[in-house]
């Protein structure tokens, strides 16, 4: 058996789950904080600009609100590098990671995330709609 394509399959998995670094380039990010209007607006632009396809979302954090869920999510391609504040549904797929409060997801990938961007009285939400799975 060859013993270089098993260690291949597991560089590529290591590799898989880890974060490039990004840099930012959008002053509004580097000034304002994820959970200010002005910055999601600003966000909300600029993922306008793209396909959804053409990003890669990590799990940054979790938090609870008085009325919602929330999954902090790294959001970057090769021009973009911020943080998406995104409010969960009851949806199979993070209802693990809601049970769990996100303990053990941060740094995962999503693949496949699909969301929502909508003005809800005059604020900008992300919702989260479904993802393929979560790659740990």
């Amino acid at each position: 058996m060859n013993i270089r394509l098993p260690i291949l399959a597991l560089c590529l998995t290591i590799y898989a789950c880890d974060r490039p670094e990004c840099q930012n380039r959008n002053p509004v990010f580097d000034q304002n904080a994820p959970e200010s209007e002005v910055y999601k607006a600003e966000l909300a632009k600029q993922l306008s600009k793209v396909r959804q396809e053409n990003l890669y979302h990590w799990i940054a954090g979790y938090k609870e609100t008085s009325s919602d869920t929330i999954m902090t999510v790294h959001v970057q391609n090769k021009e973009l590098c911020a943080i998406m504040e995104m409010k969960l549904t009851d949806d199979e797929a993070v209802r693990q990671f809601k049970k769990v409060k996100g303990e053990g997801y941060i740094g995962a990938r999503l693949v496949d995330l699909k969301y929502d961007m909508v003005q809800q009285d005059g604020k900008t939400v992300f919702i989260y709609r479904g993802m393929k799975r979560i790659f740990d």
